[in-house]
């Protein structure tokens, strides 16, 4: 074996194991994260005959994602879920109401955080999810390519 070829075996697997750990890592629900602020409001709606009701969200959802909208009803017989969320007027149609009761419905869902610039929101979106999945991939090439020159 040559004289230097241990050493930088060694920090080649360093780096493997690195990309590893790198590769578990949440990067890209942190900058979703860093982004967003759950919120949650409070409505009393009665209904009538009615199984349905609309409902105007104090802020808007953040990007129009309604898969983080959670809606609870301190009835047991609601079992509410919502059909339609309007980004324009922040009005979301909740079905699944029980008739003839009043109830306060609890809505949670994303919003964008107090104080994030849209210069940095753009900055996180464009840049950091792609130089994270360039250092995965580079860092097992660069290792390879080290442990394949000491041989």
């Amino acid at each position: 074996m040559l004289s230097g070829a241990g050493p930088k075996i060694f920090w080649s697997f360093i780096i493997l194991l690195s990309s590893v750990i790198l590769l578990f890592l949440p990067i890209t629900d942190g900058g979703y994260a860093f982004k967003t602020d759950s919120r949650l409001d409070s409505f009393t709606v009665v209904t009538k005959v009615a199984t349905t009701a609309n409902v105007t969200l104090l802020k808007s959802v953040y990007d129009a994602d309604t898969s983080t909208i959670s809606l609870s009803s301190n009835t047991s017989a609601d079992s509410p879920a919502f059909t339609v969320y309007d980004s324009a007027t922040h009005s979301l149609l909740v079905i699944g109401l029980a008739p003839n009761t009043v109830r306060t419905l609890e809505i949670t869902y994303d919003v964008a955080a107090a104080g994030t610039s849209d210069y940095i929101a753009t900055i996180i979106d464009k840049f950091a999810n792609p130089i994270y999945l360039m250092i995965i991939i580079l860092f097992p090439l660069v290792a390879l390519v080290a442990i394949w020159w000491s041989r």
